[in-house]
């Protein structure tokens, strides 16, 4: 008998780490507009379908706000403001850890950037809790391709599902009879 790794929209949610203007310039341009356009996506997601979502902003002061784009879908899915953070791993801000266990989350999401830092110790740490946590691959990054390539690892040997933006999405809607199902299929093209 295989582990559950089901999305249920009862339990899940999703956690946009670090997707910030600043940090994204230093991204290869391809890999930041996915991180981008993919965290986007899983937020309309969770609009859609009701999920909790959160997101955090590593030292906003010098690495700037969250990415247009993604800040007005967070705004859209009434997403509570970000959380401000200094350390790596968000779930050193315990304001996140609090926010899971007051939604209920057993089961979470998580995008952002840079993949071998702040996502790939914010997945670790996830894990250690006691979330089942997927990453989809697709809506991750860090400046050089090495370094994703070496976060996707360390996330597995963490203990993480490793999937895709489109995986979650349909995990998640179940079924083309969900009333979401035009929506999301349409942005997804």
């Amino acid at each position: 008998m295989g582990m559950d790794l089901r999305l249920l929209r009862s339990d899940t949610a999703v956690l946009v780490v670090d997707v910030q203007e600043r940090l994204l310039a230093a991204m290869a341009p391809d890999a930041a507009q996915s991180v981008v356009r993919r965290s986007a996506d899983l937020v309309e997601t969770a609009r859609l379908l009701g999920l909790p979502v959160h997101h955090t902003e590593q030292y906003p002061q010098g690495l700037g706000p969250t990415a247009a784009t993604v800040k007005s879908a967070l705004t859209a899915a009434k997403a509570p403001p970000a959380l401000s953070k200094t350390c790596f791993s968000a779930l050193g801000a315990p304001e996140v850890l609090r926010w899971l266990n007051g939604v209920r989350a057993r089961r979470v999401v998580v995008t952002g950037m840079e993949a071998h830092v702040c996502v790939y110790q914010t997945v670790r740490d996830l894990c250690l809790e006691g979330f089942l946590t997927h990453v989809p691959h697709d809506a991750i990054c860090s400046r050089r391709a090495a370094d994703h390539a070496a976060a996707l690892e360390m996330i597995r040997a963490a203990g993480a599902q490793v999937t895709t933006t489109e995986s979650v999405i349909f995990e998640l809607l179940g079924s083309s009879e969900d009333p979401a199902f035009k929506e999301l299929s349409r942005r997804l093209k």
